[in-house]
């Protein structure tokens, strides 16, 4: 498609302007959310209401068009408590998503962790063994496979050296037929948050964004 060709695999938030793919829940976000001008050649979401919220979220993201693709993107984030997130995440509505998202850890420090909600049951697969995130380690590569039926999420914190993470997710779990009360019709999305259920409205720089087909 054209549309598609206008628009590279790649996006380095070098614009003023979202491109069209990408989209936010129910109302356009304000530059006092979502900015590509505060710091430029990034994406700065500021924290808002969980994934959960049937309000204000701060999370961009673009549908799942392929039923072979990777997603990736590059993040910087402090948080303080466990109530400031941000990361990759995928998304059908707030009650079936999955996140993979630097978080802080009262013993552990800032760490990587990956929150499940399934039909409204939480879970959260890697307590216990939540990734630290070296001190020295300013951005968080993260990714997402996703093939036909099943998707799983990698890391990195250099941009090489890649990890994946040993759990596996049922695409069908992000669609019209597996959700409570029948489909709506949104399909599967896969892009960027960023929480702070705290109130302090911290944000996440998103260095890059980068949705590509595979064969």
């Amino acid at each position: 498609m054209v549309w598609d060709r206008d628009y590279p695999e790649k996006d380095d938030f070098d614009s003023e302007t979202l491109n069209p793919h990408f989209q936010t829940l129910r109302i356009p976000l304000g530059e006092e959310i979502v900015s590509l001008k505060e710091n430029p050649g990034h994406l700065r979401i500021h924290g808002r209401e969980s994934l959960t919220s049937k309000f204000t979220q701060a999370f961009v993201a673009r549908r799942w068009q392929h039923f072979h693709f990777t997603a990736e993107t590059k993040v910087a984030f402090q948080p303080d408590t466990f109530q400031q997130a941000a990361g990759l995440v995928n998304y059908y509505n707030t009650e079936n998503w999955t996140a993979l998202q630097i978080t802080w850890h009262e013993e552990k420090g800032r760490i990587l962790d990956l929150t499940v909600c399934d039909n409204f049951a939480y879970d959260q697969p890697l307590q216990g063994d939540e990734i630290v995130v070296p001190d020295e380690v300013e951005y968080v590569h993260m990714r997402v496979d996703v093939d036909a039926e099943i998707y799983q999420y990698s890391y990195s914190f250099d941009g090489e050296d890649w990890h994946l993470i040993p759990i596996r997710f049922g695409s069908h779990k992000l669609s019209d037929d597996y959700i409570q009360g029948g489909g709506f019709f949104t399909g599967a999305f896969v892009g960027m948050q960023c929480q702070d259920t705290s109130g302090q409205k911290l944000a996440a720089d998103f260095d890059y964004f980068i949705y590509k087909e595979r064969e």
